[in-house]
């Protein structure tokens, strides 16, 4: 399947964009297997906090985003390597993985490999670690924002009393509902 790359967000985000929407194209009813790993998730959060985006990108990906799933969400990537290897199988490397015009490369390539040997291992794990938390605190505070809206709603829009009564997490999550 040929794809149509565009611009938008930069070259990494249309990329994936594109991937996307082409996976999304091809799986019919089926879901769909990705096989980012813990090191992906913890990239994933170093971006997120480097580009101050806040909790929801900081929270990284879901293991479970239907009709997305991420079976390999909780393991290293070098053991994916090692298993490929001991099955004989070759996977494929894409070339963009390797090349450090791009910041999640360079994550990958020197800062995570930095900070795991300044901060004596583990990174990866507790920025995965840190990631499920605040996924599970989102995901907590967005259902307390839905049933929150529900209450707050009126005819021309929110009672805004109750709205300033709400804790400041909640209200911004009611407001953007």
């Amino acid at each position: 399947l040929c794809v149509d790359v565009g611009t938008e967000g930069g070259p990494e985000a249309a990329a994936r964009t594109a991937r996307y929407r082409a996976l999304e194209a091809a799986r019919g009813e089926a879901p769909v297997l990705l096989a980012h790993t813990l090191d992906d998730q913890a990239e994933t959060v170093l971006l997120g906090l480097g580009r101050g985006s806040g909790a929801r990108s900081i929270a990284g990906m879901r293991p479970h985003d239907p009709p997305w799933y991420r079976p390999l969400l909780g393991v290293r990537r070098a053991v994916t390597h090692a298993a490929c290897e001991e099955l004989n199988l070759t996977p494929w490397h894409d070339p963009h993985n390797t090349d450090r015009r791009f910041t999640r490369t360079r994550l990958r390539t020197e800062v995570l490999p930095l900070l795991e040997d300044v901060l004596g291992g583990g990174v990866a794990e507790a920025l995965a670690r840190t990631a499920a938390a605040l996924r599970e605190d989102s995901e907590t505070l967005d259902e307390l924002a839905a049933r929150e809206l529900a209450e707050v709603s009126v005819a021309d829009g929110l009672d805004t009393a109750r709205l300033v009564k709400l804790p400041d997490a909640v209200r911004r999550r009611v407001i953007r509902g």
